[in-house]
């Protein structure tokens, strides 16, 4: 059985839309993915439709802290639906955006003027 238990899509920082990631699966020849985005179970759903010989686990790469160190904690079988599930999505997307204001506004300090626009 070939299988890969750590896979993005565009639902967070893939490069590829759930669909396609399981069709590049099914012509790796793989049997099982999970797809588990960053802090969200977004593209699960796209991907489970579009599989046709390849089974596809519901998970998710959530990001934490402890102690001032970063964690990723990757779960798989969950429910997408899950309100813990989304509202952590939710918390995350907001903590993503402000980061990235406070990026632009360094980048503004050292002279490089970029708008949000241009890093969405």
């Amino acid at each position: 059985m070939k299988l890969d238990l750590h896979m993005h899509t565009t639902a967070s920082d893939g490069a590829w839309a759930p669909s396609e990631v399981v069709r590049a699966a099914e012509l790796g020849g793989l049997d099982v993915i999970a797809i588990t985005d960053h802090d969200t179970a977004g593209g699960v759903a796209a991907a489970q439709q579009a599989a046709e010989h390849v089974r596809v686990i519901a998970g998710a790469e959530l990001s934490s802290t402890h102690d001032d160190h970063e964690l990723h904690i990757l779960g798989y079988g969950i429910d997408p639906s899950a309100s813990g599930i989304v509202a952590h999505r939710a918390r995350a997307e907001a903590l993503r955006i402000e980061r990235m204001h406070e990026l632009i506004g360094r980048l503004r300090d050292l002279g490089v003027h970029i708008g949000f626009e241009d890093v969405e």
